[in-house]
This record gives structure tokens, C-alpha cells and sequence, in this order.
């Protein structure tokens, strides 16, 4: 009753395909995530199959990544919101890939992740 993933940039896609599978899962933190699925079109495809997730989502990325276009979070995260799901959209302004060790964005990120996981899996 109290599952919750973590995943970064690759790792993210591997959470959010879990996420599908485990409906026991009550918490996504994804940070600089893939969270659209690879094609030849501009458009990829759609989300993830979240249609029997429960799960509160807490999205992160840096306006600077270079990995992974924070364009596809923002996607993500209207996405989220068309398909009625609980989340949270944050972006760190000016910061990359990964943030460890960086200005105030890694404190800031890893309070905001402790404090979802407490509020989601008490």
C-alpha cells in the first residue's frame, strides 16, 4: 500500500512502464524522463498507458537539459492533465540533465521529492 518509483532519463520510461503494470504503485517521481515514446514523427505518440494507473505523479527537469528536451515533460505534463491524473509539473530554471551538486536546484528537487513521497505514501 505504500510503492513508489524513481526514475531518471531512460530510467524514467522504465518507471513509467512499470507504473503500468503494478497497480500497487501510489507515487511517479520522474526526473528528466523519457516520457515519449521514440517514432520518426514530430508528434511521437501519446503517453504511456496510464489509463488504469491510480498513481500521483511529480514531474521534474531542468530548462537546460540538452539530453532530453524539457518540451517532452511539458507534454507529459498536459497529457497528465487531459487524462485527469494527480500531478505536479516543476522546471528548474538553467539547469541540465542532472543536477547533483548544482546551485539550489538539487536541494529544491530532493525536498520536493521527500515531501511527495510523505504526502502520498502515509
Amino acid at each position: 500500500s505504500r510503492i513508489g518509483i524513481w526514475g531518471h532519463s531512460l530510467g524514467g520510461s522504465v518507471a513509467l512502464r512499470v507504473n503500468a503494470l503494478v497497480p500497487e504503485i501510489k507515487a511517479v517521481v520522474l526526473y528528466a524522463a523519457v516520457t515519449q515514446r521514440y517514432s520518426n514523427s514530430s508528434a511521437g505518440f501519446g503517453v504511456y498507458d496510464l489509463e488504469n494507473s491510480e498513481a500521483a505523479f511529480s514531474v521534474h527537469h531542468g530548462t537546460a537539459d540538452r539530453k532530453i528536451n524539457v518540451r517532452d515533460s511539458i507534454r507529459f505534463c498536459q497529457q497528465l492533465e487531459q487524462a485527469g491524473k494527480e500531478h505536479d509539473c516543476y522546471y528548474y530554471e538553467d539547469s541540465p540533465h542532472t543536477f547533483i551538486r548544482l546551485g539550489d536546484a538539487d536541494p529544491l528537487f530532493i525536498q520536493r521529492v521527500v515531501d511527495f513521497y510523505e504526502s502520498k505514501l502515509k
